[in-house]
Parts: C-alpha cells; sequence; structure tokens
C-alpha cells in the first residue's frame, strides 16, 4: 500500500495558492529598456546606418529617415566619448533622396565625408558631401559622383592622405553582360575626378567586390576586386595613388583559383604592403583564408594563402582588425551543427603564422548560436570581438576582449554590451581611439525602428 502525501497546514497552503495567485496576475515579464543612447527613434523603415569614429573618441552616425512624402532624409549626428550628443538634433545631408542605399560616413583631414547611392527618374546615381567638424556642412549641396545603370551594386572607399575621398563600386553594362568596376576621387572642395574603369568595354566580364584601403606607411591606395574575364582570374589587387596612378605595373593576382570567393577584406602592415583576408569555396565548403602581399607586389605568405579557418562544414562572415604590430585579427562563424553556429577568432603575425590554437578560440563560450560577429583593434595590441546572441528569449549583443596570445580577458561567456527584448540587425564596431569600442545597431521596437549605440571600454564596462 502506498503511502499517502503528507497534508499541508492549512496556513502554509493558503499563502501558497496566494503566492502563485499573484505570480498569474503579474503576466508576461515587462520589456525590457533598449540600452546605450538613442540616436534616433521612431523610424518609420528600415534605416540605412553608417558610422566611423575620431582619434578623439568621438563617433559620428549617418542614418535614413523615411518621410511620409515617398522621399527620405539623410542625417549625421555626432557623440562625444560619454554619449552626449556634439551637433545638438543632428546635420540634415540631403532631403528629398528616393530609396537611399549604401551609406557611408569617412574621416578625412579633420572633416568627414558621407556618400549614398539613391534612384533617380532614370535609373541610379552615387552622392558624397564634406561636412565640418562643427555640424555644418562644407557644400552647398551634394556632389554626384557617377550615375548608375542598376541599383544592384558593391561599393567601398578610404580617405587618402592629401583629405580626398577615392569611392569604388560596381555598376552593370546589360547588353554585354558585362559588370565594371569605377574608382573616382572626390576632392575636399567637391570636385569628382573618375581615376580609373576596369571591363566596361570586355563582353561577358565581371570586375565586381571592390575594396578599399589607403596604408599611410607606403603612401598609396590599395584596390582588390574579384575578376572574371576571359576566364576565373579570382582576386585581384592593385596599389595607386591619391589620383590614380599606378604605383604597380599593373594588377597583381593575390590567388586565382577557380570558385566562390567573397570580397577581400584587408589592411596596411605598417611597411607599406597589405594583409587581406576572405571567404573561399576551394574545398567544396566555405572556409576563411588569409594573404599579405608587399609593398612591390609581392605575394609574402603561401602561393595559394594561409588558410584562418579550414575545417569540416562552413566557416564565414569573416571580419577583421590590424593588431598594431603588422599582424591582423580575424573572426569567423563556424558551423558546429545545422542549426547552430558560433564565433571563433585567430591572430596572424607579419609571417602569416597562427598564434592561437589551430581551430581558433572562442570568445564568447555558449550553447545558443551565435552570429554576425565583428572586429576593432583595443589600441595595445588586442582585439575587442563582438556579435548576436539571444539568451533566455532577449536579444543581445555580446564583446569580448583578446589579447594577441588568445587570452580571453573579459568574462568568458562575452560581457552583455546590449541586451534587451529587441531584436537586433546592422551591427557597427569602430574603435574609439581611446582604448575602448563602439557599437551601433538598429532594433526594431513596437515604435518602429531605432538606433543606438553603446560605448564599452577597455576593462569590460559599458560607457552609456
Amino acid at each position: 500500500m502506498l503511502n499517502a502525501a503528507p497534508r499541508l497546514p492549512t496556513a502554509i497552503l493558503a499563502a501558497a495558492v496566494s503566492l502563485l495567485s499573484g505570480c498569474a496576475a503579474v503576466g508576461p515579464r515587462p520589456p525590457r529598456a533598449e540600452p546605450g543612447v538613442a540616436v534616433a527613434s521612431g523610424l518609420g523603415a528600415e534605416p540605412s546606418l553608417a558610422v566611423n569614429s575620431d582619434e578623439a573618441g568621438s563617433m559620428v552616425v549617418a542614418y535614413t529617415r523615411a518621410e511620409r512624402s515617398g522621399t527620405t532624409t539623410i542625417v549625421a549626428r555626432k557623440y562625444a566619448p560619454d554619449g552626449a550628443p556634439g551637433w545638438g538634433e543632428g546635420l540634415t545631408l540631403a532631403e528629398g533622396a528616393r530609396d537611399p542605399g549604401d551609406l557611408i560616413v569617412e574621416r578625412g583631414s579633420g572633416d568627414w565625408y558621407a556618400a549614398w547611392k539613391e534612384r533617380t527618374d532614370i535609373g541610379w546615381r552615387r552622392l558624397a558631401r564634406r561636412f565640418s567638424e562643427p555640424g555644418r556642412a562644407a557644400w552647398d549641396a551634394p556632389v554626384v559622383v557617377g550615375a548608375l545603370a542598376t541599383p544592384d551594386s558593391d561599393t567601398d572607399y578610404t580617405a587618402a592622405a592629401d583629405g580626398s575621398l577615392l569611392l569604388a563600386w560596381n555598376d552593370a553594362v546589360p547588353s554585354r553582360r558585362t559588370v565594371f568596376l569605377s574608382l573616382a576621387r572626390i576632392a575636399p572642395d567637391g570636385a569628382v575626378t573618375p581615376l580609373l574603369e576596369l571591363g566596361r568595354d570586355a563582353a561577358e566580364a565581371n570586375y565586381q567586390l571592390p575594396k578599399l584601403d589607403w596604408d599611410e606607411a607606403g603612401g598609396g591606395a590599395f584596390l582588390s576586386y574579384r575578376k572574371v574575364d576571359g576566364g576565373d582570374r579570382g582576386i585581384q589587387l592593385r596599389r595607386l595613388s591619391s589620383m590614380g596612378e599606378p604605383l604597380w605595373p599593373g594588377e597583381l593576382s593575390v590567388y586565382d583559383g577557380g570558385g566562390y570567393k567573397s570580397p577581400a577584406l584587408h589592411f596596411g602592415d605598417g611597411r607599406g604592403g597589405l594583409i587581406m583576408a576572405w571567404e573561399d569555396g576551394r574545398s567544396g565548403g566555405i572556409d576563411v583564408y588569409a594573404q599579405r602581399v608587399s609593398s612591390t607586389g609581392a605575394v609574402l605568405w603561401s602561393e595559394r594563402g594561409v588558410p584562418i579557418a579550414a575545417r569540416e562544414g562552413n566557416q564565414w562572415s569573416p571580419a577583421m582588425a590590424p593588431d598594431g604590430k603588422g599582424g591582423v585579427f580575424v573572426a569567423w562563424l563556424d558551423s558546429v551543427r545545422a542549426s547552430r553556429s558560433v564565433v571563433r577568432a585567430q591572430h596572424l603575425d607579419l609571417d602569416g603564422k597562427a598564434s592561437f590554437p589551430r581551430e581558433g578560440v572562442q570568445p564568447g563560450r555558449s550553447s545558443e548560436s551565435q552570429a554576425a560577429p565583428m572586429v576593432s583593434s583595443d589600441g595595445v595590441h588586442g582585439a575587442f570581438v563582438c556579435w548576436y546572441e539571444e539568451r533566455f528569449g532577449d536579444y543581445g549583443i555580446y564583446c569580448q576582449r583578446l589579447s594577441s596570445d588568445g587570452k580571453l580577458l573579459w568574462d568568458p561567456e562575452g560581457v552583455p554590451v546590449a541586451v534587451s527584448s529587441s531584436q537586433k540587425t546592422g551591427l557597427r564596431l569602430v574603435a574609439d581611439g581611446i582604448g575602448g569600442a563602439l557599437a551601433v545597431w538598429k532594433s526594431r521596437t513596437a515604435d518602429g525602428w531605432e538606433v543606438r549605440a553603446q560605448r564599452v571600454g577597455g576593462s569590460g564596462k559599458t560607457g552609456w
């Protein structure tokens, strides 16, 4: 015969019923407040977003704001290291823009540039505008950089040492089934000079995925792109002056193997050369490879590139930042199983040697799926790595600080930089120049879209 359960005293039973009733009355937990500073709130459509920082720890955020008229306003706002807005309600860069995209912000000789594409009555065009530190436009109106036949293009940019902005982008010649590449210079006074076109006159050619970087040590711009013209030529690289003059005899084939390639990420190595990384499909899956090129155009590492992440499954979505002494940190997503991915990171020195274990390190040890890794330098040869992750029903941005020898300097699970009930997207991460990092993102809320920002210091504490 089973023993009967002991009976609770009436007073205790009544108290338990009262407690349970109170919990039921509370209902779902209230949404967590959005962290950081609100750059923009109540946006009726998902905004385009760009961010950059200066040497004093301030940042400029540019974003699009859809109007009821059906057009869009482009706004830039500046924030001091303590999160205080520096330009009041912001500077209007453009009004009446139609479907703008590819928004960028770049620092150039003490002032700032913004550039974007927008629709016209007959197609598309690229525009740019320069604005000054007090939050005033340096030109009366945006300048037209170039016309576009299609909006489906990639773009990249860099500021040159002379204060100009170099802008590279794709466009198409549909009648020839060709994608060509253009490079232009925007001078501080607003003068636009076309510098280079590759592939416009070819048939069934493809010059795509441009990436630009200015190397202070070498005094030139590096332009990389994916080339298919009379066969798959892989990733190509050129070195140019700020006026578009070639500093090498022609283009350098970084890796000419066929198959899928992503846009190449790259940074100067401090010696006039370049370190670059890209997604590569040579194995049938997706892996991450890297290469270093000298100032004279010589490939310095393995002829086929150095595998950063080449394991079973897929490794993709690389992000990269320099370590300040010639090497780089690279983070990527690693597939653990079909429904889960984790962020891993590796450090390469000037010789292409990995400083961490072969599989890399995991900046945030979690059983949940992670996404969208971003990397920035910490100013003392380490790096900040940030990513998206959903934990316990909240959507979060988590960050970790890595030393150059692979030590996790913060909580092994990562530091929560922005955690709330709102889904987040469009993460941008830039070094603040004073030992920390600035994260900017978009959140979907009940009132529309928000743009928010948060600063994380070298100790892992958020500042806003």
